[in-house]
């Protein structure tokens, strides 16, 4: 079944900062099974330490980060300790208005080193920064159509 968050991890829409109301129940297989590094964090994430306590925790900084914002964007410009590929960052919402600035930025930069770097803040009630983020559920799914070719005409006719 073709979920909305496939549109991202299949490459139909760029890279970035999106909004899921739902995630699919299969996402922990889904994210490596489509070739991602899943970065994933759970639970309240409203408040800065909460935050970056658990990005920590899900990204597996090492000891040298420090546990503030401009830790937190160079940690993840970085990520030297993790294995190349695209990476999905998906976080419960709410979560901090500069941590989705900080991510768009970081997604940014990696789109600049050609690595592709997803984040989706996913829950209910999406608000304050997060609001005004596109929303993968919102996006048209396209599917490929088979197409016929005409039938062959018997030769000599």
């Amino acid at each position: 079944m073709i979920e909305p968050i496939d549109t991202l991890l299949t490459g139909r829409v760029a890279a970035g900062v999106w909004a899921l109301p739902h995630l699919p129940d299969d996402l922990d297989a889904r994210i490596p099974g489509l070739g991602w590094i899943p970065i994933v964090a759970e639970g309240d994430l409203a408040s800065k330490v909460a935050f970056l306590d658990a990005l920590r925790g899900a990204a597996g900084f090492p000891d040298w980060v420090g546990n503030n914002w401009d830790a937190f964007e160079d940690a993840m410009t970085d990520l030297s300790w993790l294995p190349l590929g695209p990476l999905l960052v998906v976080v419960p919402a709410p979560v901090p208005s500069l941590a989705i600035d900080i991510l768009g930025d970081v997604s940014s930069f990696w789109e600049r080193r050609h690595r592709r770097f997803g984040v989706v803040v996913h829950g209910d009630v999406v608000e304050g920064r997060a609001a005004s983020l596109p929303r993968l559920d919102q996006l048209p799914i396209l599917v490929r159509r088979e197409v016929q070719s005409p039938p062959k005409r018997p030769s000599g006719q």
